[in-house]
């Protein structure tokens, strides 16, 4: 083998190992959760940036003035 091959060899090995995957994985997952007296539309521009970021966004709404966040064993 020439020294030639070789070095195409290593190329094309380290070239692979490199590469991204061909399936690229599921996005990461946020869960935002606003505070008392708040709303989802107040998470909204923060969703936005970390959609934008590529980050799959569930913002979740509920009446904070009358119940406690919804448990994760309860979600739909």
């Amino acid at each position: 083998m020439s020294l030639q091959t070789l070095i195409a060899l290593v190329c094309l090995v380290l070239g692979l190992a490199m590469a991204p995957p061909a399936f690229p994985a599921e996005p990461e997952t946020v869960i935002l959760l606003h505070g008392y007296g708040r709303t989802e539309n107040s998470m909204r521009p923060l969703q936005d940036r970390l959609e934008a970021a590529g980050f799959r966004v569930h913002n979740v709404g509920y009446p904070s003035m009358r119940l406690s966040p919804p448990r994760a064993d309860e979600a739909k």
